[in-house]
């Protein structure tokens, strides 16, 4: 059941470049997961960014599709009320799992259900709170204290259990052109649970370049969900 904590990350992530400021008030980009044994493909994901005048998230869609491109998955977000803590909807038709996250200025409204399990919770608001795709926001925002190797730890939504988690994101190596993290539960024993999430960042561009650990989409096999999430490496393009 631990496990179900990494599945709500970080497949997700998406940083504002300077195209895309180029371009205006939109741009898009995707991600192939692979299997991190066979390298076979699992799934993609196309991402579309909405910014507002100040180039800031405005809205988010990611479509997830199989090989032959039927989409199985989708997601929005809504950064109106907050960049780090956006409202989220996501659902996958093939499992009936969905999530639904409201953001307001007081905290978090959150509705978590599959076809064997449901959470739901009102969450009051703390500092360093973040929600999906608002961990990029995050980091952009501590940007030179991570170049700088400075761990960061912060509140994460775990829908699957409506409640919040807490993280620490540790700088591992980098040279001129990538930086490494390491992404894990602040808690020891959850951290002796599952297996850290690696993440690779342009340093120029601050995007993510590589995800590898466990994903928030889940196997199935025959038609049928197992109760596994892939795990898997996403390589982004842009």
């Amino acid at each position: 059941m631990f496990k179900v904590v990494f599945i709500v990350l970080l497949s997700y992530a998406m940083f504002a470049s300077s195209s895309a400021v180029e371009d205006g008030n939109s741009f898009s980009f995707i991600g192939v997961a692979k299997d991190v044994k066979s390298n076979a493909i699992l799934y993609k994901e196309s991402h579309e960014v909405l910014l507002n005048t100040d180039n800031d998230y405005a809205r988010t869609s990611v479509n997830y599709a199989d090989e032959e491109g039927n989409v199985f998955a989708k997601k929005s977000l809504d950064f109106t009320h907050d960049l780090l803590a956006p409202s989220v909807y996501f659902k996958d038709t093939r499992v009936g799992t969905s999530v639904e996250v409201e953001s307001n200025a007081t905290g978090l409204k959150v509705k978590y259900e599959s076809t064997n399990d449901q959470a739901k919770a009102m969450i009051e608001a703390v500092p360093m709170m973040v929600v999906d795709a608002g961990f990029d926001q995050m980091m952009l925002k501590h940007w030179d204290a991570l170049v700088s190797e400075e761990p960061l730890e912060f509140e994460f939504l775990a829908p699957t259990r409506a409640e919040l988690i807490g993280f620490t994101l540790t700088p591992l190596s980098q040279d001129e052109t990538v930086i490494r993290f390491r992404l894990a539960p602040s808690n020891f024993v959850l951290r002796l649970l599952v297996d850290p999430i690696k993440l690779t960042y342009n340093k120029t561009t601050k995007r993510i370049l590589t995800y590898e650990g466990l994903t928030n989409i889940e196997e199935v096999k025959e038609g049928e969900p197992t109760g596994d999430y892939y795990i898997a490496r996403i390589d982004y393009q842009y």
